[in-house]
């Protein structure tokens, strides 16, 4: 079905209106957990992967699972995009085990502008998140993250994730699995 609008004579298509509503979008968005990697030196969040029984191709699903009792991490690597400005940003969608209580995520950011064995994440900042109360509901939440590394455009960077369980509003019993890890900027 098309949809159009008419302004001073020109159709705008519904195609066109979302190019428009598009470039005029300046938060842009990398998907992460297209390319988790287990960081090495500490307990990395298990990967569960979860297929259906029906289907041929079977779907399939990712979870990342982040214990209650242990702090486990998880590193995204990811190159910036030529439109980077500012304002890293990460989204993540969980949900668990628990119908109540609240998760405390950590975020931290990196960027370099070459290979190098000598870099660290700089300040972790930290996000609290009430679990949804009917289980298996997807929670979101935000946590603004500072690039302490000069993150840049077209350079490589990444994204470290963990559960702060030794927070004391980190109230949640069993595993947070989660499903979305999206890095949002401003162009």
């Amino acid at each position: 079905m098309a949809i159009s609008t008419h302004v001073t004579g020109y159709a705008v298509t519904a195609e066109d209106w979302n190019e428009i509503v598009n470039t005029l979008n300046l938060s842009k968005t990398i998907n992460l957990l297209d390319s988790f990697s287990p960081p090495t030196g500490t307990t990395s969040a298990a990967v569960e992967m979860v297929n259906s029984t029906v289907g041929t191709p079977a779907p399939c699903w990712t979870n990342l699972l982040f214990d209650s009792a242990a702090v486990e991490y998880m590193t995204f690597p990811f190159t910036m995009p030529a439109n980077y400005v500012s304002a890293p940003k990460i989204e993540i969608g969980f949900y668990g085990t628990a119908t109540a209580g609240t998760v405390v995520f950590g975020a931290a950011i990196i960027g370099r502008g070459a290979e190098t064995t000598n870099a660290n994440f700089g300040t972790a900042y930290l996000g609290t998140f009430p679990v949804n109360g009917t289980a298996g509901i997807r929670t979101y939440g935000t946590i603004t993250l500072t690039d302490t590394g000069g993150l840049s455009a077209g350079e490589k960077g990444c994204v470290n994730l963990y559960r702060a369980v030794a927070d004391a509003q980190d109230s949640a019993g069993g595993d947070c699995k989660v499903d979305k890890v999206v890095l949002t900027y401003a162009s």
